[in-house]
């Protein structure tokens, strides 16, 4: 399954959790990431900027490319959602466990305005 959007991003930042009962990362680190178990901050391109593509997917091999990041996410709900600062869900896939496998990669794009999301389980 493949969900994507084309978002204006306020403050250049997405997360990555389920919907409800998550711990936001306090901080990100250099590469632009911040993580905890229940959720991922990805740092994007900022709305004054321009907008950000974004495909989170389950497909296999979504990109071939190495991923910029790489975590485990707790997904006790069995979902992944992607939402801005204002925790508004822009995107939201199931997962089949409540363990799930995140690759984050920007193809092509140094000023970070693709990003595909790929999950397993």
């Amino acid at each position: 399954m493949r969900q994507e959007g084309v978002f204006a991003v306020w403050h250049g930042l997405l997360f990555l959790m389920e919907s409800d009962g998550c711990e936001i990362p306090e901080s990100i680190d250099a590469r632009e990431f911040g993580v905890t178990t229940s959720c991922i901050a990805i740092g994007v391109t900022h709305a004054i900027d321009g907008e950000v593509a974004v495909v989170l997917t389950d497909e296999p091999d979504a990109e071939r490319l190495r991923p910029e990041f790489e975590a485990c996410l707790a997904t006790p709900n069995r979902q992944v959602c992607l939402f801005n600062t204002d925790l508004e869900q822009l995107l939201c896939l199931p997962v089949g466990s409540d363990q799930t496998r995140v690759s984050v990669y920007f193809p092509g794009s140094k000023d970070r305005d693709i990003v595909v999301v790929a999950i397993s389980s």
